[in-house]
């Protein structure tokens, strides 16, 4: 958890979290420091009542906040604690503070039901929110505009979908602004709302187009036919998604990563069978290749490794090719994986 162990995986430094956290709560992050300000004056202008009323014994500490104040404070506390505990770790990946999600999504709700509430529909603090969210999303379309569509077209995709993202971000900022000056409050969560998802749902149709580039499962669903119950699939280093989309349990080749706690409580047999590492691991997956049936192997293209790769099936030798690739995983065969699953002739997803 400190990583005082060797090994560790996901390594980040302690701020980690709380620089993600705009984009994680966007676009509600912009109406945080407007909400945390009058939660301050709230919670301070009860405990100044309190104290006043204490000194002359008529209340209690017990009965220092209301309910929903002691309420405010208890999904504040946890927030906090999420976000520290998992800072205090050595380890981090943005999925481990999702329960800090639906804490941050109370307390923003409780700010504007207490607004909503008090007939108070504005502040100078939300104004300035909403404005530099405006702004923001205004220049985000017109950088998608200027940016995304030869990036875009890189990948396969064509100008008309980055054009309309950037179309609609820019919409959205617009909306925001009518919003909150023409109704206000209101005005502002729903468009707000109403724009994120609009967004969102145009977002995933793009990153659906892209993702079969950089996904193990595209490449495992070219030989997902082939794989008898004799075929054997191995992998160089630890690769997560391909047991689960060919499978099938997966002999690894090189350092076990994340998992290797657990390997060392396999039994010896169990262990040199399925994981192999050190000065022979060439040796041994020449001799996996060597093999009658077929054997798939998977490997992680790291940026400008293809040469390395390409020198790695060299030394594999016994006719070992690559059978299928995208932007980032690369499958390669034997002989008899070869005539089973002939080679493709194109990056998956193209």
């Amino acid at each position: 958890f400190l990583g005082r162990t060797t090994g560790n995986d996901h390594v980040e430094w302690a701020g980690y979290y709380l620089q993600f956290f705009p984009l994680i709560f966007f676009p509600w992050s912009f109406f945080v420091p407007a909400a945390l300000f009058a939660g301050w004056k709230k919670l301070r202008a009860a405990e100044t009542s309190t104290s006043s009323t204490r000194s002359s014994n008529t209340r209690s500490s017990s009965t220092r906040w209301s309910e929903k104040q002691r309420s405010v404070i208890y999904l504040l506390c946890g927030v906090i604690f999420t976000t520290l505990f998992y800072s205090a770790s050595s380890g981090k990946l943005l999925t481990y503070i999702l329960p800090v999600v639906p804490l941050f999504a109370l307390l923003l709700a409780a700010y504007f039901d207490w607004l909503l509430t008090q007939s108070v529909s504005w502040s100078k603090s939300l104004a300035a929110g909403a404005t530099i969210l405006a702004v923001v999303l205004a220049l985000c379309g017109v950088a998608i505009i200027a940016v995304a569509p030869s990036k875009l077209g890189e990948f396969g995709v064509g100008v008309n979908p980055a054009m309309v993202l950037g179309s609609l971000f820019v919409l959205w900022g617009a909306a925001v602004l009518f919003g909150w000056l023409r109704f206000r409050l209101k005005g502002l969560i729903a468009s707000s709302a109403g724009g994120f998802m609009t967004v969102f749902a145009a977002l995933l149709m793009i990153i659906s187009a892209v993702a079969p580039r950089f996904t193990s499962a595209s490449v495992a669903e070219i030989i997902r036919p082939t794989l008898t119950s004799q075929a054997e699939v191995v992998s160089i280093g630890y690769i997560r998604s391909v047991p689960f989309y060919t499978r099938k349990r997966v002999k690894i080749f090189g350092p076990p990563d994340e998992l290797k706690l657990g390997v060392e409580q396999l039994p010896t047999a169990e262990r040199r069978e399925w994981f192999h590492e050190g000065v022979n691991e060439i040796a041994e997956l020449r001799a996996t290749m060597s093999v009658n049936h077929a054997v798939y192997c998977f490997i992680r293209v790291r940026k400008n490794g293809r040469k390395e790769v390409e020198q790695t099936i060299r030394l594999i030798g016994n006719g070992a090719a690559i059978i299928t690739r995208n932007e980032r995983y690369l499958v390669f065969g034997n002989r008899a994986a070869l005539r089973a699953t002939p080679p493709q002739r194109q990056t998956v997803g193209e």
